[in-house]
């Protein structure tokens, strides 16, 4: 009797182990692939910063009268925002299936603070541009 019932224990451990790791693998796949979105965020926030950093530069090398800030390097950084921007919709949505299943990307806030930044930058631009060509516009109207 002492045989079966050390092999019913042991039979018993051996299940609940088993058991366990479909649990287990299904949350490691989870917690994995919050892994892999956080990764990806960092190379967005990694990708913005080199962005902002390369517009740092270029008008300061304007200022220091070493290269002109033309308005091609305008539209190259404005295409270049635009397109850092595009991910960013396909990012919330993997976000937000994350969690629903209880996981969030440590690095959310500092993504989130990248991607305000770029959409403040792309729409500033938009308007200084609009306003500019209304000002053209109206300059061409007057009488001379």
């Amino acid at each position: 009797m002492s045989n079966n019932l050390t092999l019913s224990m042991a039979r018993k451990r051996v299940r609940e182990y088993a058991a366990e790791t479909d649990s287990l693998m299904a949350n490691h796949a989870e917690a994995m692939e919050c892994r892999d979105c956080e990764e990806w965020l960092k190379r967005g926030i990694d990708a913005q910063f080199w962005l902002c950093r390369a517009e740092e530069i270029m008008r300061a090398a304007d200022e220091d009268g070493l290269c002109e800030f033309d308005t091609e390097m305008r539209r190259a950084l404005d295409c270049l925002y635009e397109m850092w921007l595009r991910p960013c919709e396909f990012a919330e949505t993997w976000i937000a299936s994350l969690a629903t299943r209880g996981y969030t990307p440590d690095n959310l806030g500092e993504f989130r603070d990248a991607c305000d930044m770029a959409r403040d930058i792309v729409e500033r631009r938009h308007w200084k541009n609009v306003a500019g060509n209304a000002r053209v516009l109206n300059s061409a109207e007057e009488p001379w």
